[in-house]
């Protein structure tokens, strides 16, 4: 079932937060909060995009995941036709590879702009030998992924324990800094930047 590939693991596993105004420390995912899972079953690659919060989806695409314990609702569940994935597999150590993935930002809603700051997370549905079932869940920011036994939970966006990501504008090429006459620190950072500087400062210190 490609709507529940979470549940199989071997998958390369993308959160991001759309919305740049959206509350940072939100529990629960509001508009604009995607998943995106890359994977392969066999030799066809796929990418499924997850939108917990969809205003204005149909009702029959909500994908409704229930246990004992616990209900996610995802309001829309989509292939991305569109994105291309690229699997490279070592040839010296056939149980490692490399995942490339080109994914159009109109597709999952994303309108990247210069110093642009969103939430966002990464990681790895670690799988069993057979690719049936995931033994570990491995992230980027977010560190409370030890449970693997029950489907809503893992389908759970949870915004206010990823981290976050800054677009930058194009980078110089050497030449250019080297005449560039800001770049000794005299140039003002942005908003974004200095945000994302005393976010890290105020990590580090809890550290």
């Amino acid at each position: 079932d490609w709507q529940r590939l979470f549940k199989t693991g071997a998958a390369c596993d993308l959160y991001l937060a759309t919305d740049p105004d959206a509350a940072s420390d939100r529990q629960s995912p509001v508009s604009g909060d995607v998943r995106v899972l890359l994977s392969y079953v066999g030799n066809k690659s796929l990418a499924v995009l997850y939108r917990p919060v969809a205003p204005g989806a149909s009702p029959d695409k909500a994908l409704r995941i229930t246990s004992p314990v616990g209900e996610t609702l995802i309001d829309h569940v989509e292939q991305l036709t569109s994105a291309r994935l690229l699997r490279t597999i070592d040839p010296l150590s056939p149980n490692q590879y490399t995942i490339e993935a080109a994914i159009p930002l109109k597709a999952i809603g994303l309108k990247a702009t210069d110093d642009l700051r969103l939430k966002i997370d990464w990681g790895l549905l670690v799988s069993g030998p057979e690719g049936h079932d995931v033994l570990r869940r491995v992230y980027w920011a977010n560190q409370a992924t030890q449970i693997i036994a029950d489907a809503p939970s893992e389908a759970r966006l949870s915004p206010h324990l990823w981290g976050h990501v800054l677009f930058h504008d194009h980078r110089p090429s050497a030449e250019d800094r080297l005449a560039d006459d800001t770049i000794d620190g005299s140039k003002k950072p942005t908003k974004a930047q200095k945000d994302a500087a005393e976010e890290l400062l105020d990590d580090l210190k809890k550290k």
